[in-house]
This record gives structure tokens, C-alpha cells and sequence, in this order.
């Protein structure tokens, strides 16, 4: 965005984003947009969140009469003004990291800012951070977010770091997802039954006739019946896939719920996924918003068994060892052995 530009609208109250990045221009766009008691998501790039420098001093490598080194002070960039623009106005509510390629064209790792310009007293300098990119279903052009991966988000979310509150959102948002399943397993029942409706009616009609047939046309309808049951086979298995993924999300909503309330009864566990800081923790961080400064991401590897290890290598070797024979037994029978 040129130094020129001047925003008739008025919507760049923090700063004017840089040319190259317009995702400032689009955040700070939906934060004019809301009323007094508004509240917003924008999906962004998670560059969002730590691009930019605040004001620097810099040696310029060179040097003054007394042989000092020569300081310049660099100004802070656009981005860190604007983010640390919305910070102080305790507008950003939350920060939630969400996982690699889930939406279409945009391969880079994003992330959700809940913007809130009512916020509870007790949130206003507070800052929540989650960290959802750990659980998604991997599909061959993007991955996808799963109920079970949303009540994870949601929990976090409303709970904003309070025990307290985690077995009653787990219930309540359990509930709601569990409704949302049993809406979607109907609708693709129904669409697939809507589907090979015209196949039912097709054989419903042919076996009709079957009754009153003479032998041969008995013996054509009949082929016709059993291809018309093939297709209406292909639909029930379809629906019994449907009815199964259904079943399978229901209890995934359970099994992540149990482990919701465990996480909140540890503190240490919990600082793994979710994180409420202190808006002057994030000053300390010159306002960088990047999850990893306060959520705890990292992946342990597992742990290695010693002796099922061991005993892999040693049979490796026995399989080394048989393979070597056999080589020799090989060579010595072609004429080469020593």
C-alpha cells in the first residue's frame, strides 16, 4: 500500500498495512465493521502473527571521530504497529493455530483471530492462545477438521483456562456436536436414498410384474430384478458407511470429551494445547504472537523399547547371515567360488 493512500472510510486506525501483505488491510477492515458489542473470526496465515519488528537500534558497521560505533535507530515496521495497535485496544480476544492444508489453494499454515470489542473485565488483558493444529483427518487434497477436533476448540474457547468449567462445556458442546452428526447421518441417508429411489420404483414395478409373466418373459425380468438388486446393494452398503462414520464421530465426541476433563484437572498437560497469558507477557515478547513463545507444541518422540529393539537387530542379522549363505551357495554352484 503506497505512503499515499489515504482510506476514506477511515477503517486503518492502526496503521497502514505494507504492500506486500494485505492481510492487515483485511483484518483491520472487519474490525471497523463491527458494531460496539461486535465480534469477528478472520482466518489468516500465521505469518500474521510475527511478522514485523518493533523499533530497533542497529550498528551501521561504521564508526565516529572517538572511535565509537555509529547507532541508527530503525522504525518499527507496519505490521508490528498495526498488531500491537489491535493488542492494546484489547480487541484480540483469541489466537487459535489450526492445522497445515485445510482450505483449499492455501498450503501455508493458518490460524483463526477472534476479535471481541466487548470483552469480560476479567479478559481484557488477557490473551488466550490454542494450539489445534495436532488433530485433523489427512485427506488427498486437504485435511479436514473433525467434530471431535472442533469440541477440542470450542472447550478451549469458552473455558478460557477455567477448570471449572470444563465438565459443563464438555456436556453442553458434546451435545450440540452429537445433534449436528445425527442431522448429517439423516440428510446423507436421504440423500442417498433419494438417489436410487428411481432403481426401488424400477424393481418394485418389475417384480410386480414377475406374478402374472409367462415363462419366458419370467426369465427376462427376472435379469432385469437381479441388476436393479445390485444397484440398490451398492446403496445400502453406502448407507451403512454413513450410518458407520456417524457412530464413529458419536464416540469420538466421548472419548475426547473424557480426555477434556482430564486435561483440565493438569495444568501441565493443559499448557500443551492451551494457554490464557497476560497481555504484559506479550509486551515482553515485543508483542510477537507466535504460539510456540507460549504454548508448550512440542512432540516428544515415543519411547523406544531397548529389548524388542535388540531383538530386531539380531534377527535382521540372522536374516543377513541366511542371505549371505545362500549368495555364496549361489556362486559357488555358477562356477565362481573361491
Amino acid at each position: 500500500m503506497s505512503k499515499e493512500f489515504t482510506d476514506p472510510f477511515g477503517r486503518f486506525v492502526f496503521g497502514k498495512p505494507p504492500a506486500s501483505y494485505g492481510d492487515y488491510a483485511f483484518i483491520q477492515h472487519i474490525a471497523a465493521s463491527t458494531n460496539d458489542t461486535g465480534r469477528a473470526g478472520v482466518v489468516c496465515p500465521q505469518g500474521i502473527l510475527f511478522r514485523g519488528q518493533p523499533e530497533i537500534e542497529e550498528e551501521t558497521g561504521e564508526f565516529n571521530a572517538a572511535g565509537q560505533p555509529i547507532i541508527r535507530r530503525r522504525k518499527p515496521d507496519d505490521e508490528y504497529l498495526i498488531r500491537k495497535g489491535l493488542l492494546d485496544a484489547r480487541l484480540i480476544d483469541a489466537v487459535i493455530a489450526l492445522p497445515l492444508n485445510i482450505f483449499y489453494g492455501a498450503g501455508v499454515p493458518a490460524c483463526l483471530l477472534i476479535l471481541n470489542r466487548q470483552r469480560p473485565k476479567g479478559r481484557r488483558d488477557k490473551l488466550l492462545l490454542i494450539y489445534a493444529a495436532r488433530h485433523y483427518r489427512e485427506l488427498s487434497n486437504k485435511n479436514q477438521l473433525l467434530p471431535q477436533d472442533l469440541m477440542r476448540v470450542l472447550v478451549h474457547y469458552h473455558a478460557y483456562g477455567d477448570a471449572s468449567k470444563a465438565a459443563r462445556l464438555v456436556k453442553l458442546h458434546g451435545n450440540r456436536l452429537r445433534a449436528v452428526i445425527d442431522r448429517d447421518e439423516a440428510e446423507e441417508v436421504a440423500r442417498i436414498t433419494a438417489e436410487h429411489q428411481q432403481t426401488a420404483d424400477k424393481l418394485a414395478a418389475v417384480e410386480a410384474d414377475l406374478a402374472d409373466a409367462d415363462t419366458k418373459r419370467a426369465a427376462q425380468l427376472a435379469r432385469t430384478a437381479e441388476k436393479f438388486r445390485k444397484e440398490l446393494a451398492e446403496r445400502d452398503e453406502r448407507i451403512a458407511e454413513a450410518r458407520k462414520l456417524a457412530a464413529e464421530e458419536r464416540q469420538a465426541i466421548e472419548a475426547v470429551g473424557q480426555e477434556l476433563i482430564a486435561l483440565y484437572a493438569n495444568p501441565a498437560e493443559l499448557g500443551k494445547h492451551a494457554r490464557v497469558v497476560d497481555l504484559a507477557e506479550v509486551a515482553e515478547n515485543e508483542h510477537n504472537l507466535n504460539i510456540p513463545r507460549y504454548v508448550d507444541t512440542f512432540e516428544p518422540e515415543e519411547p523406544i523399547d531397548v529389548k524388542q529393539a535388540l531383538a530386531e537387530l539380531e534377527e535382521a542379522e540372522r536374516e543377513r547371515q541366511t542371505a549371505e549363505r545362500a549368495l555364496r551357495q549361489l556362486l559357488e554352484g555358477a562356477g565362481y567360488g573361491a
